[in-house]
């Protein structure tokens, strides 16, 4: 039997979501350099720290299926390639381009002057702002 200091316990459903909490914004690169190249250039000229993301993951996902350059950044940035090892595209509606550029909590000011800056990166042919973003590459960089 329960006495005077008897514990009253509260019990809360917390409910999970998968969208993230922030906006992603995605920059379609076109580049005739390699993945390591391209960062290595973004980081010289935009003053970023991209360093390749080693996976553990054993599985056959499409994140297994590219090379992902991530900067530490508390904002971040996440480089992928657009063309994955089994010939198909993370954009397939931009399939001319040959990077992607994810960045988190920027507003729209700061991304047109990204944009401005990536073109004038040496190595790259140009850079556009991707208004369609699919729901399928949102979800793969709200993993990171």
């Amino acid at each position: 039997m329960a006495g005077k200091n008897a514990e009253t316990k509260i019990i809360r459903k917390i409910k999970l979501t998968d969208s993230p909490s922030d906006p992603v914004t995605l920059v379609a690169i076109c580049s005739s350099e390699n993945e390591f190249r391209l960062s290595w250039l973004l980081n010289a000229e935009l003053s970023t720290n991209f360093s390749r993301y080693v996976s553990n993951s054993t599985d056959s996902s499409s994140l297994s299926e590219v090379d992902i350059y991530l900067s530490p950044d508390p904002n971040w940035a996440i480089l992928l390639s657009n063309k994955l090892e089994n010939g198909g595209l993370l954009l397939p509606k931009h399939k001319k381009f040959d990077f992607i550029l994810g960045l988190k909590s920027v507003d729209e000011e700061q991304v047109k002057a990204l944009v401005a800056k990536i073109r004038k990166v040496p190595g790259v042919i140009t850079a556009i702002l991707v208004e369609d973003q699919s729901k399928a590459v949102q979800n793969l960089l709200s993993l990171f």
